[in-house]
């Protein structure tokens, strides 16, 4: 797996002379999630884990095809797509695991009634995970039915150490 400095490295390497900007979709939503998690490190893991499978799930070239980009790769944090966005400029657009299990996440709640409040409609994000064949709706059911929903459901509280954690241990 490429990491993001390799990715340029590579990019950069095979076009000399072409400026190459590399942008982290989300990121800033990834910071503002994190800091409100710090104490909830095994949801972050869940995240990544998720996000790594819904890309294993997909036809790679299909996909990238679908996006708009020329061709992407598998990396340490995510899904790395690469496409000319000018003559003299490359543009790498790196889709993060935990980033696409969040959206997943939310995606599948949503259509549950539960509402994750303050997050954007990333059109990429959907894309993939219109494409995905793996069912995450299934297993959630059940992971619901082991945890407190209504105290979940109190977003305001996330920040409290350990309050999402709680609250997955909760039974009702």
């Amino acid at each position: 797996m490429a990491t993001g400095n390799q990715m340029i490295t590579t990019v950069q390497n095979e076009n000399p002379g072409k400026k190459v900007k590399m942008n982290k979709i989300g990121n800033d939503i990834t910071t503002k999630f994190q800091e409100a998690m710090h104490s909830n490190k095994e949801f972050i893991k869940a995240l990544i884990f998720i996000g790594k499978n819904i890309i294993e799930s997909i036809n790679l070239p299909d996909c990238i095809k679908k996006l708009g980009y020329e061709w992407g790769e598998i990396g340490e944090e995510g899904l790395y797509l690469v496409k000319k966005a000018s003559n003299s400029l490359i543009k790498i657009d790196c889709v993060r695991f935990d980033i696409l299990g969040m959206f997943s996440i939310q995606k599948i709640l949503s259509s549950l009634g539960i509402k994750i409040p303050n997050l954007p409609n990333l059109n990429i994000i959907n894309t993939i995970l219109n494409i995905s064949s793996i069912d995450l709706l299934s297993p959630l059911k059940q992971i619901l039915d082991a945890f407190d929903i209504e105290c979940i459901s109190k977003v305001d509280k996330w920040e409290e150490e350990d309050y999402v954690l709680n609250c997955l241990r909760k039974k009702r």
